[in-house]
């Protein structure tokens, strides 16, 4: 009923997009996310570059059709979220708090699209966008230690492209940091775990120390034991 030349008919439709994309993350019926994807496809034509919640809005149909590539496969919607997603940084100012979040949501739709496409450029400009991610967010920050789990893993795909030995490095010491940033009780810290086991395992199979080796052990073990039955 609210007239398509409303002020506040952006706001709404992107409201009822998000909510049928939680609506859809939790009960998984592919109606939700479609009908989400529509509202904020409209919420994106009629808001303004200029107006400040513009990237918001960007960002949020990015991610709803990520979810979607996730489901089908479909390198349009990839490729769409990606887009999206660029935009979405290019109007916000740098200096604004959601920036890193930002570049992190993109660096994983990139990498995304390399497991896809194979493309390693694709894979390069994950890491770069991650990076700047991590660069921007200070340690006493709820959120760095997830940006920097997605550029360690980023890191870790780089290598087992590459088997550039430095990238593997960098993936060590990113998920080490992971493990000491996350907070206690985490419900991913297995996971976390696990993946620091398998970048530790992996140099023990590029250079024989057997402290990688017992490491990794180490990590799997603790990952184990903090899993619920």
């Amino acid at each position: 009923l609210t007239p398509n030349d409303h002020v506040n008919k952006p706001m709404y439709l992107d409201n009822l997009g998000v909510s049928l994309q939680t609506r859809f993350s939790r009960l998984g019926e592919l109606q939700d996310l479609e009908d989400a994807i529509e509202k904020q496809r409209r919420a994106v034509e009629i808001t303004p570059d200029s107006h400040q919640t513009k990237p918001n809005r960007l960002a949020s149909l990015g991610a709803s059709l990520k979810v979607r590539f996730e489901r089908f496969g479909k390198l349009e919607d990839i490729e769409a979220a990606i887009e999206h997603q660029r935009r979405a940084i290019r109007l916000m100012p740098q200096d604004h708090p959601d920036l890193p979040g930002r570049l992190s949501n993109l660096g994983i739709s990139l990498q995304a699209r390399f497991r896809h496409l194979g493309e390693i450029q694709d894979l390069a400009d994950a890491i770069l966008h991650q990076q700047h991610a991590v660069k921007l967010t200070p340690d006493t920050s709820f959120t760095k230690f997830l940006y920097l789990n997605n550029l360690g893993t980023s890191l870790h795909a780089r290598f087992d492209r590459l088997r550039n030995q430095s990238d593997l490095e960098d993936a060590i010491v990113h998920k080490r940091r992971v493990i000491e940033l996350a907070p206690d009780g985490h419900p991913n810290m297995p996971m976390y775990l696990n993946n620091l086991g398998a970048s530790l395992k992996c140099r023990f199979e590029l250079l024989g120390e057997t402290d990688d080796l017992d490491s990794a052990i180490s990590q799997y073990r603790l990952a184990i034991q903090l899993t619920p039955k």
